[in-house]
C-alpha cells in the first residue's frame, strides 16, 4: 500500500472543477494507493515520474518506494491539458 502526498493544496484548487472532475480525481488518487501503476500510466523518459490520465486532467507523480521503515510514497500534482 501506499501513501499519497499532494504537492499541492488540492481543495484549494478543485474549487474551480466540477464536481464531475472532483469525483474523478479524487477517485484516481485513491486508486493509485493500491496500484501506483496502473494500466495507461506512462512513465517519463529522461526524468523520474509518471503520468496518468484523468478526463481533460493528467496527474504528475513520482514514486518514492519505501525505505528505512519510512512507509512508500506518491507525490502528485495534475493540471488541465
Amino acid at each position: 500500500m501506499y501513501t499519497v502526498k499532494l504537492e499541492i493544496n488540492l481543495t484549494k484548487i478543485c474549487k474551480k472543477y466540477s464536481l464531475k472532475d472532483k469525483e474523478a480525481i479524487f477517485k484516481a488518487l485513491k486508486a493509485l494507493e493500491l496500484d501506483p501503476r496502473p494500466i495507461g500510466a506512462i512513465k517519463f523518459s529522461g526524468r523520474d515520474g509518471y503520468r496518468i490520465r484523468v478526463g481533460d486532467y493528467r496527474i504528475i507523480y513520482h514514486i518514492k518506494e519505501g525505505i528505512a521503515k519510512l512507509p512508500q510514497t506518491l507525490f502528485c500534482a495534475f493540471g488541465k491539458i
